[in-house]
């Protein structure tokens, strides 16, 4: 049987502008202590300068490492809107198509607090420091931007 429940929590207000979603692998809220690829739940918070709000948490079904990727999808598709997503392990072939979908995967040494993750994050973006607001390109995007600079350039223009 496989489940995957999703709890979204209503705003009080507009998020600011200038944050981003970061989500953490994590089997009890409070910690990012599992891996990717079997990660029981995802905690995805919005992060900004001023502070940073659970936005929602995703539970998926107990899983096994396997080696089989199918697992992944629901776990990919889960972390739409994220910019960056914190776990003690994750696989090559996960962290490729993560990147892909302009998520940054984190992998961690050792288990960490989440809140301060989130704390760490927020002092970097106050700091100028950490901009996860611009997520990371692609070689697609490299090729897009290079063909506008050539056209912009004055031997095009007659």
């Amino acid at each position: 049987m496989v489940f995957q429940r999703t709890l979204h929590v209503i705003p009080g207000a507009e998020p600011p502008k200038d944050s981003v979603w970061m989500a953490f692998a994590t089997s009890d809220m409070e910690w990012v202590d599992e891996h990717f690829g079997v990660a029981s739940r995802f905690a995805i918070y919005r992060v900004g300068v001023h502070g940073n709000a659970l936005e929602r948490v995703v539970e998926f079904a107990p899983s096994t490492m396997d080696g089989s990727e199918d697992k992944l999808v629901r776990r990919m598709e889960s972390l739409e809107g994220c910019t960056a997503i914190h776990c003690l392990a994750i696989g090559a072939s996960a962290a490729r198509q993560l990147i892909q979908r302009r998520v940054l995967p984190v992998r961690l040494d050792t288990p960490e607090k989440v809140q301060s993750l989130l704390i760490q994050a927020q002092q970097r973006m106050t700091h100028g420091l950490y901009s996860p607001i611009q997520p990371p390109t692609t070689a697609e995007d490299d090729i897009h931007k290079r063909f506008k600079q050539v056209l912009m350039e004055d031997s095009w223009r007659e």
